[in-house]
């Protein structure tokens, strides 16, 4: 059996918030819905999306926040071991060769995957990494103490 093919564009946008790329992402999958089954009864797009809801706001979240945390990490005075360094060196990295593709209006997904697995690293240390949390930590109180004595 040969099924049709779709040819899509795909157009990047940055959303303002959660809120924005959900409803983004739903009129999105929508429309595909549509081209891909047109009999599809009303209605059975929305039972699929409210199942889905909840785990992609909570995905949303955790990119939005990881998207800030670089500038945060760098913002407090935090001795962090070497391998912390590394990742994060190695994020800016991506994110500067992200940026020079779309400058040079080249194909910027090589880039997009190598900072979205660096992304996946930090997160990775900051949620296991002992020592990254203890110098976290330890960097988090001596600015909070530095600012309120």
């Amino acid at each position: 059996m040969e099924y049709p093919v779709f040819h899509v564009t795909l157009v990047r946008i940055a959303p303002s918030g959660p809120t924005e790329a959900a409803e983004i992402l739903l009129a999105t999958s929508k429309t595909l819905m549509r081209r891909v089954f047109p009999n599809l009864q009303a209605g059975t797009l929305d039972a699929v999306w409210k199942r889905i809801e909840p785990d992609l706001s909570v995905e949303i979240g955790r990119r939005y926040i990881l998207d800030s945390a670089i500038i945060y990490l760098r913002g407090i005075d935090i001795q962090w071991p070497q391998h912390m360094h590394e990742v994060l060196r190695s994020i800016e990295r991506a994110e500067e060769d992200e940026q020079k593709a779309r400058a040079l209006a080249q194909d910027s997904a090589l880039a997009q995957r190598r900072r979205d697995e660096e992304r996946l690293e930090l997160q990775r240390l900051l949620q296991e990494d002992q020592t990254v949390q203890g110098a976290m930590l330890t960097g988090v109180r001596s600015s909070m103490t530095r600012r309120y004595s």
